[in-house]
């Protein structure tokens, strides 16, 4: 906002100093007209209320897409804010009510495993082309949620193939370590996700990275009972035990 307004002024200043310079230009009487210079310097001094009024309604979208986030609003709810210009990345935290029908599951609890927008779209909804939206519009494919987990990780885990593929395309990193299976290759490799697994690995996924509850991937693999993976990682690099 202070960028803007700084440029404003500029241009502002930039169009004064222009009608001094060539006030010669002027005719016998003209001081006392409206000249197109003057109107410009009149109509640029709208420009950073017109910015105001912009931003201000940017925050108002962003509050509302907080929220939207916070109790799982729907779909089109999201994308409509999203579009309004609210800001993807906005974080839902803090204590959450969750109502329930039955009396002893409802009541409060802190944090949330769907802090963002893009958490809610690829591990909750698991929507392939809300997610594709939301990296469009800036989302930030390596934020982490309430578990210290990527979107990433959360597609690896569920098999969402096409979204795996959406978030490396926008800049995941197959290498981030966090939440319960710490890498995307351990999450796929635990799940039996084969062709998550190739992509990961094509993508420059480390198979030897070590994890705390598999000590690697191909051990996660073996554990799990599939074979095929621990082929393919072996083939990749990884020492068998």
């Amino acid at each position: 906002m202070i960028l803007l307004f700084a440029v404003n002024i500029a241009l502002i200043c930039n169009t004064e100093l222009t009608l001094q310079h060539n006030k010669w230009l002027e005719t016998d009487g003209s001081e006392n007209e409206w000249s197109f210079g003057q109107v410009l310097a009149i109509l640029l001094l709208l420009v950073p209320l017109r910015d105001l009024r912009i931003f201000g309604a940017r925050r108002d979208f962003t509050s509302a897409l907080q929220n939207a986030v916070r109790w799982h609003a729907s779909t089109d709810v999201l994308r409509d804010l999203v579009r309004r210009g609210a800001h993807v990345n906005v974080r839902a935290e803090g204590k959450f009510y969750f109502p329930s029908a039955c009396s002893y599951t409802k009541g409060i609890w802190p944090g949330s495993t769907y802090p963002t927008v893009l958490h809610l779209a690829v591990a909750d909804r698991r929507d392939a082309e809300l997610t594709r939206m939301l990296l469009v519009y800036g989302a930030d494919p390596n934020i982490k949620d309430g578990t210290d987990r990527t979107p990433l990780q959360a597609a690896s885990l569920h098999g969402d193939l096409p979204i795996a593929r959406l978030l490396l395309a926008h800049g995941a990193d197959p290498n981030i370590k966090g939440g319960e299976y710490s890498t995307a290759l351990q999450a796929a490799s635990h799940a039996g996700h084969l062709q998550i697994v190739q992509l990961l690995l094509e993508s420059g996924a480390d198979v030897n990275t070590p994890g705390q509850k598999y000590r690697s991937a191909l051990e996660a693999a073996s554990n799990s009972g599939h074979m095929e993976i621990v082929e393919l990682l072996r083939e990749h690099g990884e020492a068998p035990d």
